[in-house]
């Protein structure tokens, strides 16, 4: 927001905002010289006004002594000195500046719905010229003559109203469509992070900053919790109306683009309700370790519990039933049946994500699987393939239930959420309904069995707060109807990537844009790349190299500069595509350099981000899913860097690669 120099303000504009600021905040805002940036257009009307009953309104003031002509284009004024002026009609500057601003707001996919087949805003919006110094009787001649737009003009006795008298001049207004209802809390809060973008700084414990929250996530860190049922009893005879209740959850979504702020928005709550509600038991959750110690940083209540979920499954499970899974499906089916699967014309990778899919779904039964809606396999699984997977997911199956009847470890991964409901599910579980709040980052991540887990540790009617972005999908990718979670009307949408430059969410954004299933889904977030509010930096750097040894060595080379140069080696990263090549770069890790693969980099971000070859990140690449599949990580290492974002291959650039081409610096290194 432009800071005003109050002394350089006319007349009519202390009166209109002395007027605007008597009127009831809960109903409107107004908005002094708002600055409207479309492109390299600047514009600056004198005020906005947002009422949650009507609408928008554009507001040009006009000090105008007399009026002497006008037409629909023009008006001649003269001033005081008795020189006449000709001027641009007002209500035309009014209305382009409504153009402007209205273009802002279709950025924001929650102020649009369909209407007649056509995507359109979800309130009016209207021009006003207020001329305090011009009677209104000579205003109402120009209406007359239809010069000036009925209603649109208020003179000397209307700007001088009083505040009832003012609430029914502005739902008179000439609207282009009368609103059924007021808008809602949420849509409120979005036209006004529109119109003025705030940032407010997010202090650590020792007093450092630690981030910076704009209006609109601030407004959903500190958002009140709903009024919190009293808690069941713990036992596990319910009636069918107490089964109901244990589903009623207040949900909560934020969906964000990579980098828009939505960790330090669920850190910011979780602060908020430690301080506000410390009654209250708060659960937060979240995928990897890395990110849980991260969060552990930030979050220093002592009343709230974090912790990442297979160590919070490990703890449900407890001794002497928890073993850590050492064994997965797809080494298992590759040691022993191998042969038999390529027969088939597959792979162990392939049938291991079926299995993993029937299990992360708790689908028990054959019969259940052959007639179950499989979306995300890129091409439809005939019948014949599903009793193919049918039969290796059965000797799986006995293979473990053998090791299991033994008391040998025989689960995997897959199967410690379905153990954990096992557990959570005996009458008298500790951790059972044990949390008033459960709050869940990286929530894309989550199955459905995850979900389960959650439910029985979230006491019936408490709060489900969860962070996502379906881009960075990596591990699974489903839906929150598949996950049985209604988040539909209970999301927040946090579309500007604060973390990046511009020039890294521009690349890493056009992998996005350029996937067929990802382009299409509802569920992705459009990033604002255009927001004044991102940093610009360097170009991202796409480097071919001519062998595997000269990019490693130029990968060294740069990291030596970089730290000589006074970067801390732990800002900088080196994110690979596949386990096997991480100990290619143990040595930069021994000098302190972040170096893993694209499993263990959710959530964290870099000064620098090393992204090596890519040559062979897509050779596994099966269909559109899998292509999707690699897109996402590939997009999600991407986004790791905050500055200086460097890839490279050798050889040749995948095809799947192809849409950073146009975002990006090529470079050749021999």
């Amino acid at each position: 927001m432009t800071q005003i120099d109050r002394d350089s303000r006319t007349y009519g504009e202390k009166l209109v905002e002395e007027l605007f600021n008597k009127m009831s905040k809960k109903r409107f805002r107004s908005f002094p010289e708002p600055r409207i940036i479309t492109g390299d257009k600047n514009s600056k009307p004198d005020f906005i006004l947002v009422d949650v009953k009507s609408g928008v309104i554009v507001v040009e003031v006009k000090d105008w002594v007399e009026l002497v002509r006008m037409n629909r284009r023009t008006v001649t004024i003269r001033r005081r000195n008795g020189q006449e002026v000709q001027e641009r009609n007002p209500f035309d500057i009014a209305e382009g500046y409504c153009f402007d601003l209205v273009r802002q707001f279709e950025k924001h996919s929650e102020l649009m719905h369909e209407f007649r087949g056509r995507r359109k805003l979800l309130f009016p919006w209207q021009p006003l010229v207020i001329i305090p110094n011009i009677d209104d009787d000579i205003i109402a001649e120009f209406e007359r003559h239809e010069i000036m737009q009925k209603g649109c003009f208020w003179g000397k006795q209307k700007a001088n109203s009083s505040l009832q008298k003012l609430e029914k001049l502005i739902e008179d207004l000439p609207w282009k469509f009368r609103l059924s209802h007021p808008l809602t809390e949420k849509t409120f809060e979005t036209i006004l992070m529109t119109i003025d973008p705030e940032i407010n700084l997010v202090y650590g414990e020792a007093g450092q900053i630690v981030g910076g929250l704009t209006r609109q996530q601030y407004s959903t860190a500190i958002e009140q919790p709903k009024q919190l049922r009293l808690p069941l009893p713990t036992t596990d005879i319910l009636s069918e109306k107490l089964k109901d209740v244990s589903e009623d959850v207040n949900v909560r979504l934020v969906r964000g683009v990579a980098g828009s702020g939505k960790t330090l928005v669920l850190a910011r709550r979780a602060a908020y309700l430690a301080k506000a509600h410390p009654e209250l038991r708060v659960l937060v959750m979240t995928f990897n370790k890395n990110l849980m110690l991260d969060l552990q940083r930030r979050i220093t209540s002592a009343n709230i519990e974090v912790i990442n979920f297979h160590k919070m499954c490990s703890t449900i499970i407890g001794s002497p039933d928890w073993h850590e899974p050492n064994e997965s499906a797809e080494g298992w089916l590759r040691a022993n049946h191998h042969e038999l699967i390529e027969a088939d014309k597959w792979d162990e990778g392939f049938v291991a994500e079926e299995i993993a899919w029937r299990k992360d779904m708790d689908i028990v039964r054959n019969s259940v699987y052959l007639k179950a809606q499989r979306r995300g396999r890129g091409s439809a699984l005939s019948q014949a393939k599903r009793r193919r997977i049918n039969y290796y997911c059965g000797l799986y199956i006995d293979y473990q239930n053998s090791r299991r009847q033994a008391q040998r470890n025989w689960m995997d991964w897959s199967d410690v959420p379905c153990v954990a409901v096992e557990h959570l599910k005996r009458s008298g579980h500790p951790k059972r309904h044990n949390y008033d709040v459960v709050m869940i980052d990286e929530a894309q991540d989550f199955a459905p069995t995850w979900l389960e887990v959650v439910r029985l540790l979230l006491r019936p009617g408490g709060e489900l707060f969860i962070c996502d972005d379906p881009t960075q999908s990596i591990f699974r990718n489903y839906s929150w109807r598949e996950k049985g979670v209604e988040v539909v009307g209970r999301t927040r949408i946090l579309n500007t990537p604060f973390r990046c430059t511009r020039q890294i969410s521009q690349a890493a954004h056009s992998l996005i844009q350029a996937d067929q299933n990802m382009s299409q889904s509802d569920d992705i977030v459009r990033p604002l790349l255009e927001s004044k509010e991102l940093t610009d930096g360097d170009p991202v750097q796409l480097i071919r190299c001519g062998t595997p040894e000269a990019e490693q060595q130029d990968i060294w080379r740069s990291v030596e500069k970089m730290v000589s140069g006074g970067t801390d080696p732990r800002s900088i990263a080196v994110l690979c595509h596949s386990k096997r090549i991480v100990k290619k770069w143990a040595g930069l890790r021994d000098r302190g350099v972040f170096v893993s693969d694209f499993r263990t980099m959710k959530g964290l971000e870099f000064e620098v981000v090393f992204i090596p070859h890519l040559d062979n990140a897509f050779t596994d690449v099966r269909d559109e899913n899998s292509l999707s599949h690699k897109r996402r990580n590939i997009f999600t290492a991407m986004t790791r860097a905050r500055y200086t974002l460097i890839m490279s291959y050798h050889r040749q650039i995948p095809e799947g690669l192809l849409p950073v081409v146009e975002h990006v610096q090529q470079l050749n290194l021999s």
